[in-house]
């Protein structure tokens, strides 16, 4: 038998999980990981690297499940205390395990507008939402990344 975490196969009687192997199936850390001398060109041109502080946030679709409402409410705040953070977020704008807004709008357009409308344009132009990646722009992307930020619910 198999589990992908420790806490998961603890979670059965004792004298099954001993016999539950742990193997993680989640992320290839030596693919997936922070590389020195890495580089990320923003669709502007601009090039990123590991010297910039970058917050990454990416779902296959930026939605409530995924916690996209939670992190677009928590920008304001992290922009105003930092004035170096450079926020890139990657995902689709399609409907997702969820409804879309009532408003007809997506929810990257309802909570840009909720969240960062207010914001100096100094601050808003620190969020660069880059649509879907190509998995090796994705990879660039992450290899850049000071800290990258994955919200989710239990939904399936």
């Amino acid at each position: 038998m198999l589990a992908p975490t420790i806490w998961q196969a603890s979670t059965f009687p004792k004298r099954i999980a001993e016999k539950i192997a742990v193997i993680h199936d989640g992320i290839d850390t030596n693919r997936v990981r922070p590389a020195a001398q890495s580089r990320f060109s923003l669709p502007s041109g601009v090039e990123l690297d590991g010297d910039d502080r970058i917050l990454t946030f990416v779902a296959r679709n930026l939605e409530p499940h995924r916690g996209f409402h939670t992190f677009m409410r928590a920008l304001p705040e992290l922009l105003s205390n930092d004035s170096e953070l450079k926020v890139m977020i990657v995902g689709g704008e399609e409907q997702g395990y969820g409804p879309l807004p009532e408003s007809g709008l997506s929810w990257r357009e309802t909570l840009e507008a909720e969240a960062l409308a207010g914001l100096p344009a100094q601050q808003r132009e620190r969020v660069t939402f880059l649509g879907r990646l190509p998995y090796q722009d994705y990879l660039s992307l992450l290899s850049v990344s000071s800290v990258h930020v994955y919200l989710t619910y239990p939904f399936v």
